[in-house]
């Protein structure tokens, strides 16, 4: 900083420190580099977002799609809170969250296991098992 405002010639001695410092930060950041984890959640959520991108439920130049461009380039290792609570947003324009398609799986049983009586088709009308899904 004193040679580039003041052009003045660093001392001996001060070029000597430099070098000093600039080694001892140069070997803590080779011990340092530690491959990051891959977040799998944001992942997800991005590929998501990904494959609405040109669905029409959300604007294809959305913001969140800026942040997944980062993301990808940096291997899903870091999100600060502020991106990922861009991406829950945009999750919520299209309209599609994660957890609630994980857990709405629907469950397949054997003909074996289905029991045909007039009682137990009555029941399933009543429990509202045959209703139609697009209410």
């Amino acid at each position: 900083i004193k040679m580039y405002k003041n052009k003045q010639e660093l001392s001996p001695l001060e070029i000597s420190s430099l070098r000093e410092i600039y080694e001892e930060y140069a070997l803590d950041r080779g011990k340092n580099n530690q491959p990051a984890t891959v977040n799998e959640d944001l992942k997800k959520k991005c590929a998501l977002l990904l494959s609405e991108r040109t669905s029409g439920k959300i604007n294809h130049n959305h913001f969140a799609y800026t942040i997944i461009d980062t993301l990808k380039r940096n291997n899903y290792t870091k999100c600060s809170p502020k991106q990922y609570s861009i991406i829950e947003e945009a999750l919520k324009l299209v309209g599609r969250d994660l957890s609630t398609e994980e857990d709405n799986r629907t469950e397949i049983i054997s003909d074996s296991e289905i029991d045909l009586s007039l009682a137990s088709l009555s029941n399933a009308i009543g429990d509202g098992l045959f209703e139609d899904g697009d209410d």
